[in-house]
C-alpha cells in the first residue's frame, strides 16, 4: 500500500509539472525512475494515465481521476501531519489528575488555575477521593498523594523547599540525576 500512495505522489508530480524530467528533478529521481513508477501504475490499474508524445503530455480520463484522488490524499496526509505537529507544540486534551479531597484547599489549586489559564485547549478533570485509588488501567495521567501509602510507586524528593517536585521512576528527571540514596 505504501508503494502505491509513494507511486501516486510520483503520479502527481508528473501530472502537475507535465513532465517526467522536471518531476525527476523535483523529486531527485532519475526520469528512468519516474518512467517506471508510471508505467507500473498503470499496468497495476489496467488503464492508461498518460497520453505521451514527444513534444507533450496530458492525462486520460483515468489519469484526471486519479490526479484528483491524489490530490485529495496529498492533502489529507499534509493535514494530518500538521495537526500532529501542532498538537506537539500547542498542548491540547485533557489532563486528569487524581488527589485527596483536602487537596482542594491547598495552594496547588492557584498552580493548576494558572495552568488552565495558560493552556486554554487543555482541559483538567481533577478527582477528588478520600481513598486511594490504584492507578493501573485508568486515564489519570497525575495522581497526588499526600499520606502514607503501600503502593509501589518510585517517587524521589528533588528539593529541600517549602514544595517538593516528585517525579515518576520512568520521568527523565530520573535518567538524569538518578534516584537520590539519602534524604
Amino acid at each position: 500500500m505504501i508503494d502505491q500512495l509513494r507511486t501516486m505522489a510520483i503520479f502527481q508530480t508528473v501530472a502537475e509539472l507535465g513532465s517526467f524530467r522536471q518531476a525527476a528533478k523535483k523529486l531527485n529521481l532519475s526520469p528512468s525512475v519516474i518512467s517506471h513508477h508510471i508505467t507500473k501504475l498503470e499496468a497495476d490499474l489496467g488503464a492508461p494515465l498518460l497520453y505521451r508524445s514527444t513534444r507533450r503530455m496530458s492525462l486520460t480520463d483515468a489519469g484526471v481521476a486519479l490526479l484528483a484522488a491524489s490530490q485529495r490524499m496529498t492533502a489529507a496526509a499534509i493535514d494530518g501531519l500538521s495537526a500532529v505537529q501542532r498538537r506537539a507544540s500547542h498542548p491540547t486534551g485533557t489532563l486528569t489528575i487524581a488527589a485527596s479531597t483536602p487537596f482542594s484547599h491547598s495552594p496547588y489549586v492557584e498552580t493548576f488555575t494558572r495552568f488552565a489559564q495558560t493552556h486554554p485547549d487543555v482541559h483538567l478533570s481533577i478527582q477528588l477521593e478520600d481513598r486511594s485509588i490504584p492507578l493501573e488501567g485508568t486515564n489519570i495521567d497525575v495522581a497526588i498523594r499526600a499520606a502514607r501509602t503501600t503502593l509501589t510507586i518510585a517517587a524521589t524528593k528533588r528539593a529541600n523547599w517549602a514544595m517538593w517536585i516528585f517525579v515518576s521512576s520512568r520521568h527523565p528527571l530520573m535518567y538524569k540525576a538518578g534516584p537520590r540514596r539519602s534524604p
